[in-house]
């Protein structure tokens, strides 16, 4: 790829000069040499690192097994029951439902990985 520029150059400096063909092999080599790697390694490190943090905040079987025992540590807590509005208690109890079902749902697509 780098011959093919200097072959651009030539042509560019028979053309427009050697100024002008200096400028656009400067800019072309910064493109291929420092660039085009540079975002390719951005963007893989970012997919990578974006499945790493997908896996570990919303995959993540025991997190979610974690928050479930502390939402049913509350709700067996008679004083917690009795003291909170019932639409919080409602809202715990739907919480909890939902990370139950999520543990199920991650449970299946573990075992069909």
């Amino acid at each position: 790829m780098i011959w093919s520029l200097f072959d651009i150059f030539d042509k560019i400096e028979k053309r427009d000069g050697k100024k002008s063909a200096t400028r656009y092999l400067a800019f072309s080599l910064l493109i291929v040499v420092i660039l085009f790697p540079l975002t390719l390694t951005l963007l893989t490190t970012g997919i990578f690192k974006g499945a790493e943090f997908i896996t570990n905040e919303y995959v993540n079987e025991d997190r979610t097994k974690e928050e479930m025992n502390k939402i049913s540590e509350r709700l067996a807590n008679k004083s917690f029951v009795d003291r909170a509005p019932k639409d919080i208690v409602d809202q715990e109890k739907n919480n909890y439902n939902n990370l139950k079902n999520d543990v199920e749902r991650i449970s299946i697509t573990i075992k069909g990985i």
